[in-house]
């Protein structure tokens, strides 16, 4: 995986290939992501730590092992609500 983002928000990391993007952010505490939608369809899985994941301004607790699968056109952004890092995978089709 090459580094994308290295900050005191997160640290992200990719891996490309010709159709696809997975990506590993660790999102440090008490820290969000930017927020932002598309037009093609993302799947998220947590793998350490907890915090929320807002869907079209709607928060929902995330925590190990939730995966889910955002729409296209859905505004996603993740809050870390603690003080452990939180990590998680994407994918998404280029």
């Amino acid at each position: 995986m090459k580094q994308r983002v290295s900050n005191d928000t997160y640290l992200i990391m990719d891996e490309e290939g010709d159709e696809v993007v997975l990506s590993w952010t660790q999102l440090h505490p008490m820290k969000s992501t930017t927020g932002h939608a598309h037009p093609h369809e993302e799947i998220y899985s947590f793998t350490a730590g907890h915090g929320t994941l807002e869907l079209d301004h709607v928060p929902r607790g995330v925590f190990p092992g939730l995966s889910t699968v955002i729409a296209p056109n859905v505004h996603h952004r993740v809050f870390n609500t603690t003080e452990e890092e939180l990590d998680f995978v994407c994918c998404w089709k280029r």
